[in-house]
């Protein structure tokens, strides 16, 4: 499909979080303006429950996500209320704005994120599950539940659901959005907000102050008010972009670089040509800085020593084949263009 997501919440909480194809040719824009002080306040980091909702849209749409496809294979005799997240995004223009809170800054655990949804402000929940009685109103789940009871619910189908799916992928999750999210924060240094924000997806643009969202059927205008906008990368939302522009700040989540990478095996498997001149686990190194990334995450993902992959990469950087910059208190490498004209031939 190519969605850009801006499903929209119940009406007393105003939430909106917005979707549409993005192989249609509405000109529909969303415009957003941004001040100088939301420019400065754009922040790039992940979330557990944004993602863990973006997967339960491969299981409620899998047509459209066919990059994912494994997804569907680990969902077997499910323990968890399947039909309840299901059903919550059986709309492809909307979900509920309690399934988006606004992301965390702090490195949360999943599984304690996805059980404060239980937390959610009930004039929030209460405009949802309104929509979902008006939008499905032959369903008798929506009309026979409270507030209290879809909160309960919920949270206990997200937690069981990401311990059963989510959480044998997820350092794999987390190292894709972890790169991304260092590609955008040097591309922001290097090339300003434009270049970084127009490369996010193919219905997102940034020009003179101004964030555009081509979204099916939503024409509007919107002010971020000073509070900036939270850029949220989600492995499993390819093709799909999506926005709640009612929570301070607002949110845009994209699909992250390097998505299909989750369903791959790991680079350092199987030989090849320059293993007898790098060495096996160099060329692993190579392989796997497709973005920038810190010796921590390159050692989890090949299953070496932090100090094996230090000396590795410190060789490498003398070498001309690879380069280093600072991130808050962590070192991103990633390949110097000799680095990717060595590594190319092998890909």
């Amino acid at each position: 499909m190519g969605d850009t997501t801006l499903p929209t919440g119940g009406s007393v909480s105003g939430g909106t979080t917005l979707s549409a194809p993005c192989d249609c040719h509405d000109t529909s824009v969303v415009d957003l303006a941004l001040e100088p002080d939301d420019l400065a306040a754009i922040r790039f980091h992940p979330d557990p429950v944004w993602e863990t909702v973006a997967s339960l849209g491969v299981l409620a749409h899998p047509a459209h996500h066919p990059l994912h496809r494994g997804l569907l294979e680990r969902v077997n005799d499910p323990d968890w209320d399947h039909d309840l997240l299901v059903g919550l995004l059986a709309s492809e223009r909307w979900y509920p704005s309690t399934l988006a809170p606004v992301p965390s800054r702090s490195q949360d655990d999943p599984a304690r994120a996805l059980a404060r949804i239980v937390e959610t402000d009930e004039q929030v929940a209460g405009g949802d599950l309104e929509t979902l009685r008006r939008t499905f109103p032959d369903q008798p789940r929506w009309r026979d539940t409270s507030v209290p009871q879809l909160l309960e619910e919920t949270s206990t189908a997200l937690v069981g659901y990401f311990g059963r799916v989510l959480a044998p992928l997820w350092e794999r999750v987390e190292d894709i959005t972890s790169s991304d999210i260092a590609y955008r924060s040097s591309t922001l240094a290097s090339e300003g907000v434009g270049a970084t924000l127009d490369d996010l997806h193919e219905r997102l643009s940034y020009d003179a102050g101004r964030l555009r969202l081509r979204m099916s059927g939503h024409h509007e205008h919107r002010s971020s008010r000073g509070n900036g906008v939270r850029f949220v990368p989600s492995v499993f939302r390819w093709p799909c972009l999506v926005a709640e522009l009612d929570s301070s700040p607002p949110v845009v989540s994209y699909a992250a670089r390097g998505a299909g990478r989750l369903w791959e095996s790991l680079p350092q498997a199987e030989s090849t040509g320059l293993d007898p001149v790098l060495g096996r686990s160099r060329v692993a190194i190579l392989t796997q800085l497709e973005a920038p990334s810190t010796t921590t995450r390159l050692a989890r993902l090949l299953r070496l020593s932090n100090g094996t992959v230090s000396e590795h990469l410190t060789a490498m950087q003398r070498a001309g084949l690879l380069q280093s910059s600072r991130r808050g208190r962590e070192v991103l490498y990633e390949r110097t263009s000799l680095g990717h004209a060595l590594i190319s031939p092998q890909r």
